[in-house]
């Protein structure tokens, strides 16, 4: 059988139309622009006589369009809806397609024109490999609610669902059965395994190719699929071992996300390179994090890594996880249960997987806790069940907010102190860089991270304790915001410093900040003090400290008393202010050591003439263990066996696309993103022009609506511009990004996740309406 040739994207159709089983490609009529401008109404006569009745669409066909080297989709208009009997209205169709071709367009560029399609009930676009990497997999984008032939193809939709499947995977989902076998039929005429496909399905299943054409792959080599398979089931053989019970946890199944607890994808990103990817784990995800937990009260599992990494892509064991919010009084029954129950909640509920706490977990006592806590008595718990864990939430959170409970929470305010001393006296000594290295690790461990641990808990009963004030009746959201506006914060701080100190002193404060915390090649302030802040600008205002009313504290005395909370209402306030000023305060702390690490790497590497890229494959670990162990090789020698080890590892890495939620190990091979529930910040409304994270540095911001992948506080430096809105793909409601847009009263869509961030990215144009919690496209 011969194989089909592309040509343009109307011959490409005639040469398929008579090949394909299974689908149907609709007739057409074609012209060059040669024949269009010789003979007009020639031109409308084949159209006229070809289509009768009915409405037509007329798309464009340019010789520049579905090659090789450039795609150039989207660049042209079409035009649809145009009823085949006005003449007038067909030749104003053709004229505005040939109009998007540009000034004096090669008369060899064609348009063509089609039957215009109704009555579909989805349609899309699907790549038959990675369109990125080239990787072996089907992304399907699509649309099933609009019932639009060209919403994905047009950007316009919000309603894009995607659908990865690797290709050697036989699809578990019905609804594609048919258009895989399709799809698997046009790759055997094109002889192709690389091709763009635009499709439709119409309420009677019948499938419309609507557009073939090659993935412009620009001669990149293409991953052997039987490589990528062979990867993807190592994956899908430790997410089923990791799936089953483990003796010493709650619970008989786990799910894996890159987005719950620790927020892997928020701090390090989904493909972290291996020394952020080690200095996370050494610093926080190993051990320390559970080492905090259990001092404030929950469940022990101390020696569980919170943190798997799946051929270099972070996951958070959610079992474990899950566990250890668990307060430690709970008994083992119960306990089992609990977790069981909240891990069933979050494989129903993918979308709350960065919001676990506040949507699937009880992990703290709040005001109107017993309405929520009904969902367990739906859910088969008895009242003796739910009257055991509210006495223990109680217990628990009297002792973190208490001043006569443990102290914990102070004890850690003190530790945080300590290490400020601790990274001068480091610093000032005689050890080499490798000693310093190591000691700068143990001491951010003990004296950074572990307290910020803690206090990031107390952070986090301090938002849940304000939140549930409106809920209770006692004050309003407005004032919620008011009191968040008025929180005295390192981001205030350094917006005020900024204007109101020397370069030389400034950075002297604030130059460890980069906008990836873990990350060698993001740039420190002290580095990049000219692409953060151009200029000075104009001092922002200080808030005045919020406080409220007589009436409204006398509420919050006489609601403390009737819940059993140890404390006034003087006292809460206090500590919720406190709390969550100390987490950004004590994280600002800790990140110096962070940074200082990460320079010290950089200086080690420099000194062996190791690049920075280089040294990012560097494990943190291996440069750990050699300040105990003398080994046989080289420095040098070790490092640079270590980097070429990592680089080939990372280049698998990069070739693989893992579901942002593991609900079963089945899940490696095919998932759909979901589009989940972003967290929108403060009440307020904002339009803007779009800037994206690759045009920050190189554009004025203010005014604009600001996207960037994470919510690392790292970015802090936009705070001192007057952007107008921020969007990020990951992070939080607790985030600390969100913390910054709260307090600032600047609209945020924190944690939009991926499928809207790409799809709210591709605007000029957006507005933000956090009160109604929607994103709008203007243009």
């Amino acid at each position: 059988m011969t194989m089909l040739k592309f040509g343009t994207k109307a011959e490409t159709l005639e040469r398929l139309k008579p090949r394909l089983n299974g689908a149907v490609v609709l007739p057409l009529v074609r012209f060059s622009i040669g024949e269009w401008v010789k003979d007009q109404q020639s031109c409308i006569n084949r159209i006229q006589i070809a289509f009768p009745s009915g409405k037509l669409i007329v798309r464009s066909s340019a010789l520049s369009e579905d090659t090789l080297q450039s795609s150039n989709a989207g660049h042209f208009d079409s035009v649809g809806g145009v009823e085949a009997g006005d003449a007038a209205a067909v030749r104003k169709a053709a004229e505005t397609v040939i109009a998007s071709f540009g000034d004096n367009p090669s008369s060899e560029n064609q348009f063509f024109v089609q039957p215009f399609l109704a009555d579909i009930a989805f349609s899309g676009v699907v790549f038959t490999r990675d369109i990125d990497t080239l990787s072996p997999y089907y992304v399907v984008n699509y649309d099933d609610e609009s019932h639009s032939a060209d919403s994905v193809t047009s950007g316009r939709s919000n309603r894009l669902k995607t659908l990865i499947k690797f290709r050697n995977q036989k699809t578990r989902n019905k609804k594609f059965e048919k258009l895989f076998e399709v799809i698997a039929v046009i790759e055997s005429l094109f002889e192709s395994d690389c091709l763009d496909i635009e499709f439709a399905v119409d309420t009677h299943e019948n499938i419309y190719i609507l557009q073939v054409r090659p993935i412009a792959s620009q001669g990149r080599s293409l991953p052997r699929t039987f490589q990528v398979g062979h990867y993807l089931y190592k994956i899908f053989m430790k997410a089923d071992h990791l799936n089953k019970r483990h003796p010493y946890l709650y619970g008989s199944r786990t799910l894996l996300g890159v987005m719950p607890d620790w927020n892997p994808a928020e701090m390090i990103g989904i493909k972290p390179r291996p020394l952020a990817l080690s200095l996370y784990e050494e610093l926080i995800t190993d051990r320390t994090w559970s080492v905090a937990r259990a001092q404030y009260g929950y469940k022990d599992v101390r020696s569980y890594p919170l943190m798997v990494a799946l051929i270099n892509q972070p996951y958070i064991d959610v079992r474990v996880s899950f566990n250890s919010f668990i307060p430690a009084s709970v008994n083992d029954n119960l306990a089992e249960r609990l977790a069981s129950y909240y891990l069933e909640s979050l494989r129903k509920n993918p979308a709350s997987h960065d919001k676990v706490e506040f949507d699937i977990i009880f992990s703290c006592y709040f005001f109107g806790i017993d309405g929520k806590l009904q969902s367990l008595e739906k859910n088969g718990f008895s009242k003796s069940d739910i009257k055991e864990l509210k006495a223990s939430l109680l217990q628990l959170t009297n002792d973190i907010i208490s001043p006569s409970g443990s102290g914990v929470f102070e004890q850690d305010l003190q530790l945080i102190e300590q290490l400020k001393q601790r990274q001068q006296r480091v610093m000032e000594s005689a050890m080499i860089p490798l000693e310093k290295i190591y000691w700068l690790i143990e001491d951010c461990k003990r004296y950074g991270t572990r307290p910020f641990a803690g206090i990031a808990r107390a952070g986090f009963i301090a938002v849940q304790m304000l939140k549930s004030l409106p809920s209770a009746g006692i004050v309003s959201e407005n004032e919620v915001n008011h009191f968040m506006a008025s929180l005295h914060t390192v981001s205030k701080d350094m917006a005020f410093d900024h204007h109101k100190l020397s370069k030389q002193d400034f950075l002297g404060r604030y130059g460890h900040l980069r906008p990836g915390t873990y990350d060698i090649l993001s740039t420190r302030y002290a580095d990049g003090y000219d692409l953060y802040f151009s200029s000075k600008g104009t001092a922002p205002e200080i808030s005045e400290k919020y406080e409220f009313s007589p009436a409204v504290m006398k509420k919050i005395d006489e609601m403390l008393v009737q819940e059993g909370l140890q404390i006034d209402s003087a006292g809460l306030i206090h500590f919720i202010r406190q709390a969550i000023e100390e987490r950004e305060r004590s994280k600002f702390v800790f990140t110096r050591s962070v940074s200082t690490i990460l320079q010290l790497v950089k200086e080690l590497a420099q000194f062996y003439e190791i690049s920075p890229d280089d040294a990012s494959f560097i494990s943190i670990k291996t440069l750990h263990l050699l300040y105990a162990t003398l080994d046989h090789r080289d420095l040098c020698v070790i490092l640079e066996e270590e980097i070429s080890r990592n680089k080939e590892f990372y280049e698998i890495t990069k070739l693989l696309r893992l579901p942002p939620l593991i609900s079963e190990p089945q899940e490696v091979f095919e998932f759909e993103l979901e589009g989940g529930s972003p967290n929108f910040i403060t009440l307020g409304r904002c339009r803007g022009e779009v800037v994206r994270e690759d045009s920050i540095l190189k554009e004025s911001i203010d005014g604009k609506v600001v996207f960037i992948p994470s919510a690392d506080p790292g970015y802090d430096w936009i705070f001192t511009k007057k952007i107008a809105g921020l969007v990020t793909m990951y992070g939080g409601a607790n985030s600390h990004m969100a913390i910054r847009s709260a307090e600032l009263r600047i609209p945020a869509v924190i944690g939009a996740g991926e499928k809207n961030y790409q799809n709210w990215s591709r605007a000029k144009t957006l507005e933000i309406d956090s009160l109604n919690k929607q994103v709008q496209v203007i243009q």
